[in-house]
This record gives C-alpha cells, structure tokens and sequence, in this order.
C-alpha cells in the first residue's frame, strides 16, 4: 500500500491536484448541508468496490462485499468517504475545470458511457449485416498478390546491366527454374523469393514503381531488367492472384462485428447530438467568419 501512495505522489498530476487542494483549504469556505453531507449505502460500496478493481461485475461484486465482515465494510467505508471528500474538495477548487488532462478524461467518460447505453440492446438482423457489407465492399476487398523469385545486380557494379543481360539469355535459354537461379547474381539485402505478398508490402523493399512493373508482370517466364533503388532484377513470376471481393459468408462473423461497431458509433453520435439540442451556443464576435448555416 505504501509503494502505491508513493508511486501515485510521483505522478504530475497528483502534485497539481494537492498543490490545488492545499491552497483551496487554506481559504475560508462556506458550504450548505446538502453539500456537505455524504450518502453511503450498499449501491455506492460495490461499486466503489467495481471501480478501484477497474471491472464491471455488480453481481460478482455484490457477492463480495456480502461476504465481507463488518470491520472490512467499515474499512471500505472510510476509504469511500475519504476519496469522495477529496473528489468534491477537487471540483469545489475548479480543479475539474482548470485541468485539461481532466478534462479529456471526463469527455472520454462521458464518451464511452453514452456509448454503452446507446449499444445496450442492438440487435442486427442477418440483412442488417449483409447491407453492411454491400454498403462497404471496398473495405472487405482482398488485395492482389504476387509470388515471384528474383535475381539481383547491385548497382554499384559498373557492369551491372550488361550482366543481367547476360544471365536473362542464360535463364531463358536453358529453362533455369527458380530454385536453380539462386547461384546468379550478387546477394540481395531482403528476400530472394516472395509469396503472396501485396504490392503495399513489396513498395518498400523494392520501391513502387518495381513493384508496379512486377504485378502487370506475365506469369511462367524470366523478364527483366527491371531497376530499383538497389539496383537491377531479374523475375520469374509464378504466381498471382488479381483484387477480389470475398463471398459474404466467408466473411459474415467479420462483418456482424463492424456492423455492430458502426451502429454503436453512430447511436452514440445520436445521444451526443440529443443532448447538443438543450444547450444555448453564444458566438463570439471575435470568432472570425463561418458558413452561413453553420452548426
């Protein structure tokens, strides 16, 4: 317990909010009953219970402060009341309001709780999904691969062009399968071979516009010289498989998963605008010009 204080003293924040508490308490301070009275009941001990574990478990919880004694309720009693004094000290300090880490806290809070509540009862239908999926076809897209082998000459061989040249009619003539082409040319600082890889992965290993040449490439033959940052390549291409949108049902868990993420974001969208309605904006004179219709 005591490594916690001190690693929790340690932190930027602990020391701007005591420094804030120590001087608020300092000032003179006037407060009704309602604020200084503090209600504690069994709602509020299990999940203060949930909250200091970081889970959400009433039911577990419930069990365990039920199994507790009364010494270690009173315990939890008074560590409850010491941390809601210091809470509300803190807000009476502005410190809620002055602090801008706090500050993105308590919107991420608020964030995620009208999230929760907005997603508390969705329910897709199997067309809901499938709409989802038509709705957003490019994001399912399997990109295009490439399998190939390669033989290299570096660029800094002043006769690097000519020799791959010479090995091209070598390759070619005597039918040299891939595996065999591996004693031509220098040592290459990547892969020799490559499998199914995408022209995303392949840009920076060998640069884009390569990697371009390469899928527009025929399948079954030695090619080249195609240059790259490191130098000149020879390619053997066996083979490649073209951009393609998968069957629904192959991908229909997936889908379910970021429909139901699409629809929880956009519930919570909701329940922020809802709540945008009952407040009243004033605008500045010295924001600058806005659109006409601005929000």
């Amino acid at each position: 317990m005591k490594s916690c204080i001190k690693n929790a003293l340690r932190e930027p924040l602990a020391h701007f909010a005591l420094a804030g508490l120590a001087l608020f308490l300092l000032l003179p301070q006037e407060r009704d009953a309602a604020s200084s009275t503090i209600q504690v009941g069994r709602t509020e001990l299990t999940e203060f219970l949930q909250e200091r574990s970081l889970l959400y478990d009433p039911e577990r919880f419930a069990k365990l402060y039920d199994a507790m004694s009364p010494a270690q309720r009173e315990d939890l009693l008074q560590d409850y009341v010491r941390q809601e004094v210091l809470y509300r000290e803190a807000k009476s300090a502005g410190l809620d309001e002055s602090d801008s880490l706090i500050r993105r806290r308590l919107i991420q809070q608020m964030e995620l709780l009208l999230r929760d509540q907005s997603a508390a009862e969705i329910k897709l239908s199997d067309a809901d999904v499938e709409g989802h999926f038509q709705d957003h076809r490019a994001e399912y897209e399997v990109p295009a691969t490439i399998s190939f082998t390669h033989v290299f000459f570096a660029k800094g061989r002043q006769d690097a062009d000519a020799a791959a040249r010479d090995a091209l009619a070598r390759l070619t003539r005597d039918d040299v399968t891939a595996t065999e082409a591996l004693e031509f040319g220098d040592r290459f600082p990547y892969r020799r071979n490559y499998a199914d890889v995408t022209k995303r992965a392949l840009a920076p290993e060998l640069g884009a516009a390569m990697s371009q040449a390469l899928f527009k490439a025929p399948v079954g033959k030695w090619l080249g010289p195609i240059a790259s940052d490191h130098g000149v390549h020879l390619v053997f291409v066996t083979d490649r498989d073209e951009q393609r949108l998968p069957e629904f049902a192959d991908v229909a868990p997936m889908v379910r998963e970021d429909a139901l993420l699409a629809e929880r974001n956009r519930r919570a969208r909701a329940a922020v605008n809802a709540r945008l309605v009952s407040y009243r904006i004033v605008r500045g004179e010295d924001i600058g010009s806005l659109p006409e219709e601005a929000p």
